[in-house]
């Protein structure tokens, strides 16, 4: 199960979004392991194989103005963003560090989707 934490309002200025996604060895989903490298499958009972596992890490942080610094109409109002920043534990030997910007878009100012519409 992923774990998801809110620092402050979200989309507030330095408001941010935390999130830990840990995909077990035994995971179906682990990317790891796959049929096309002998090394990469799942071990059977009994066998001396590497743990797998994966700890994803993710971090996005809102800025008040555009992070890639292209004025953009809408912005803080029906556009919103910051920085993206991520490690993943688990694939390599050491730690994979990656970021860079986001940005959310408004799809609709509603705020309940088929409020009193009945089946």
């Amino acid at each position: 199960e992923p774990v998801v934490t809110s620092i402050g309002s979200f989309g507030a200025t330095g408001a941010s979004i935390e999130a830990n996604l840990k995909i077990a060895d035994s995971d179906p989903n682990n990317p790891f392991h796959h049929q096309y490298h002998p090394q990469h499958r799942y071990p059977k009972p009994g066998e001396n194989f590497p743990d797998w596992t994966i700890d994803w890490n993710m971090e996005f942080t809102f800025t008040a103005d555009p992070p890639d610094g292209v004025n953009t109409a809408g912005w803080g109002d029906t556009q919103l963003g910051g920085t993206y920043r991520q490690e993943i534990e688990g694939l390599a030997n050491d730690t994979i560090v990656a970021g860079g910007y986001f940005k959310l878009q408004r799809a609709s100012p509603v705020p309940v989707l088929n409020d009193g519409v009945t089946n």
